[in-house]
């Protein structure tokens, strides 16, 4: 038997190592906790950037539609503008027509305040106001009128001696009797008058009103000179036979 000896040779050795166990529960523990925590700030973070992308296109859209808004307004604006302007052109248009046609309506009016008597006729009178041409009007005193302006008065002595002055209108002759050479004198000038007149040569026409009470000859020389002034159409004037009226007096 041995004095310093033992018969178990691990009797005498330390526990040297240490239980890990524990510390590896805690590291899973953590690394559970880790893995949770991320899963659900990752949810997280990406609902956020879902709401952020809604926003955003949810503004994008209010944006559009604002702008097409203002762009219907804007539109709306124009169309209403360019209403009231063409509401304005048309009723100055309107209202230089009216003024045109009182102006029109007056100055063939005028034609009517030459004084002579017209011959009386069974068809209905003549418009002039609505037909718009010009009217000549000869006077028992052998003036010529266009419209209410005078352009011929063949009593003038231009045209030759006073009626009556020579003889040569006869021993019968009164004041409005003219001799034949200036009834041709004054006819000529009238077709020179009527030549240079643009309406004239433009509408080819014209209305003629002369008094019944001159020479039918007459009337027929005049008729005649319109002819040559290039007038091819030509309507005569007369007052409307009232009722009871005879037509060689124009009296009941």
């Amino acid at each position: 038997m041995s004095m310093g000896g033992s018969s178990d040779p691990g009797s005498n050795s330390s526990l040297s190592e240490i239980n890990v166990t524990p510390l590896v529960d805690v590291m899973l523990v953590l690394l559970t906790i880790f893995m949770v925590a991320s899963s659900v700030e990752t949810i997280q973070v990406a609902a956020e950037r879902e709401k952020l992308l809604k926003e955003r296109q949810e503004e994008d859209e209010r944006t559009l539609l604002l702008a097409k808004l203002e762009r219907l307004e804007e539109k709306e604006d124009r169309h209403q503008t360019d209403q009231r302007r063409d509401r304005r052109q048309m009723q100055f248009m309107q209202l230089q027509e009216e003024k045109l046609k009182e102006m029109e309506k007056e100055l063939d009016d005028r034609s009517q305040n030459v004084p002579i008597e017209l011959p009386k006729a069974t068809s209905e009178a003549v418009n002039l106001a609505e037909e718009k041409k010009i009217v000549l009007t000869l006077t028992r005193e052998h003036a010529v009128y266009m419209g209410d302006t005078r352009i011929i008065d063949c009593m003038d002595v231009a045209f030759g001696p006073p009626p009556g002055a020579d003889g040569a209108a006869g021993p019968d002759a009164d004041a409005t009797t003219l001799s034949p050479e200036r009834l041709r004198s004054c006819f000529a000038a009238i077709e020179k008058k009527l030549l240079v007149n643009e309406k004239l040569k433009a509408d080819k026409e014209c209305y003629l009103r002369a008094d019944r009470r001159l020479d039918y000859g007459e009337v027929l020389r005049l008729m005649a000179t319109i002819r040559k002034a290039g007038i091819t159409k030509f309507g005569l004037v007369a007052e409307e036979l009232q009722d009871g009226e005879n037509i060689e007096s124009g009296k009941p």
